[in-house]
């Protein structure tokens, strides 16, 4: 795990980059203004940015933004999902569901991007990554603000051990295992990271 700049397969820097979550500017969620940060500073440094990400807003409704802009280098394709917003678990978990299935289109009949970095809003889109990389050879790595299914089951939304929390945590690890590269947050996290099966 480095937070260096990722190397393409044939050793050369990458230069191609799709970046993955679901929020972005100008929503206030605090993934979406460290993914912001980042995003128009590697097209500073060269590299052809695209942001995928969501029209939905963190605090609720859709958001007033064009489907696709250019915005300081960076190109932001913003895709349409339900929007039931975070007042219920089961609405949460239909935007989270159309948001994968919109990113999943991308990654499978879109163009074959030089590498994806996916952060962890919504839960699991690495799991996205590694199936991207079974059918189409993608390379990609996470960049990790969360870890899932340990904050569920350390709110109490999920029972550990229970079937959905063991299903939850093997699509996880399986996306972290397949990745390039991982981010963390810091040396608790890493070791908690390890502890799932990544090197």
């Amino acid at each position: 795990m480095a937070p260096g700049a990722p190397s393409s397969a044939n050793g050369g820097v990458l230069t191609r980059l799709l970046l993955v979550n679901q929020h972005y500017y100008p929503d206030v969620a605090s993934t979406g203004q460290h993914l912001t940060d980042l995003a128009e500073y590697l097209a500073q440094e060269g590299y052809l940015v695209e942001v995928l990400t969501g029209r939905v807003r963190y605090v609720a409704g859709r958001m007033e933004a064009p489907a696709r802009e250019v915005r300081n280098g960076v190109t932001i394709r913003r895709v349409r999902t339900t929007s039931f917003g975070r007042g219920r678990h089961l609405g949460r978990i239909v935007d989270y569901l159309s948001f994968y299935l919109r990113v999943l289109g991308v990654l499978l009949f879109g163009r074959r991007r030089d590498g994806v970095v996916f952060l962890t809003t919504p839960p699991l889109l690495g799991f996205l990554g590694a199936i991207a990389r079974a059918l189409r050879g993608q390379h990609y790595g996470v960049w990790s603000m969360d870890l899932h299914p340990d904050a569920e089951v350390a709110s109490g939304m999920l029972r550990d051990g229970s079937l959905l929390a063991k299903l939850l945590e093997w699509a996880n690890a399986t996306g972290y295992r397949h990745a390039d590269f991982v981010i963390d947050l810091g040396s608790h996290m890493k070791r908690r990271i390890v502890a799932k099966g990544v090197p």
